[in-house]
């Protein structure tokens, strides 16, 4: 039996860094028998938006390398993984539907009540 996994992204890292270890942490879902859904919330809504793309950069002389999350983001959803927003975090960032990559859809706070009642198992992050 297939297993249902709720994936609850609330905050985004607040340095600097080349890939998301959350969102790693998720890919390895789609190696196992696992439905996942992953639930970006809160601040974490922005790492779904379509000009969320850090490049190469230097800060203070060190350089830092372009950031993969949204390539891993994007590699999740061509996985088959759900990945949704909450609809009030998307406003509270000033952000609408359309500012989000493609294969992100919406959620309302029902319908994310009802995906953590028919889950497994919930991870937050």
């Amino acid at each position: 039996m297939t297993k249902k996994v709720v994936s609850l992204l609330r905050h985004a890292i607040g340095e600097p860094v080349h890939t998301d270890p959350r969102l790693e942490a998720n890919a390895y879902a789609v190696m196992r028998n696992v439905d996942l859904t992953v639930v970006l919330t809160d601040c974490s809504v922005e790492l779904a938006a379509v000009n969320a793309q850090v490049e190469s950069h230097s800060i203070s002389g060190i350089q830092f390398p372009a950031s993969s999350t949204h390539c891993d983001l994007v590699g999740l959803i061509e996985s088959g993984v759900q990945v949704v927003a909450l609809n009030d975090s998307l406003t509270a960032a000033g952000l609408t539907p359309t500012h989000l990559v493609p294969g992100v859809n919406t959620i309302n706070r029902e319908e994310l009540a009802q995906l953590i009642h028919e889950a497994d198992t919930i991870l937050t992050w």
